[in-house]
């Protein structure tokens, strides 16, 4: 299953962006980010699936709820891209 992390400097601002999606029905966790991922003190980040990646990026946009980077985790095998919204 592929994911979408959004990552967050602090786990209060990706905690705050997890209430916001889960309020609009986009399921999602908040997590640690992984260590290679967590650049700039982007300790921490929320995961949504792939096929709500857009629509969870645009509520957190919206809702001002800026993260600092977004990425595709692909599977077991932890594929990572960076993911692009355009």
């Amino acid at each position: 299953m592929s994911m979408i992390l959004f990552t967050y400097r602090s786990q209060t601002m990706a905690r705050k962006g997890a209430r916001l999606l889960q309020s609009v029905g986009i399921p999602s966790r908040v997590g640690k980010a992984p260590s290679d991922l967590a650049v700039r003190g982007c300790g921490y980040g929320i995961w949504v699936s792939a096929e709500r990646g857009n629509e969870a990026a645009r509520r957190l946009r919206d809702g001002k709820i800026l993260y600092e980077n977004s990425y595709r985790i692909n599977g077991r095998e932890r594929q990572v891209a960076s993911f692009d919204l355009s």
